[in-house]
């Protein structure tokens, strides 16, 4: 859950009402591509409409873990990392497609 906490917190930014796990409105698939021990996170992420059509790859998605902790918590940090700035890679989105 800390992932789509801090989504959503990035998300309030530009009027985005927080999103809930299994609403159905869109899927976001995370594909993880390297996790070491420290939980750092390297992958991408798929995006798809409710009717599981493919409608957009954001690429390049890496985050550091934790420093301290057992390696679930560390993965907590990477996750929670990631979730805000996928959440500020798509608020920078909507905010230009608002501004054309």
């Amino acid at each position: 859950m800390r992932f789509i906490e801090a989504f959503n917190e990035s998300l309030e930014s530009v009027g985005v009402i927080g999103v809930k796990k299994g609403e159905g409105l869109c899927k976001m698939v995370i594909t993880p591509l390297s996790i070491n021990k420290k939980g750092n996170f390297k992958g991408y992420a798929d995006v798809y409409d409710k009717n599981d059509t493919h409608v957009a790859r954001i690429d390049g998605l890496s985050e550091r873990g934790g420093v301290y902790g057992t390696f679930g918590n560390l993965m907590g940090d990477g996750l929670e990392n990631l979730g805000e700035s996928l959440g500020d890679r798509i608020c920078a989105i909507i905010k230009a497609y608002r501004a054309q």
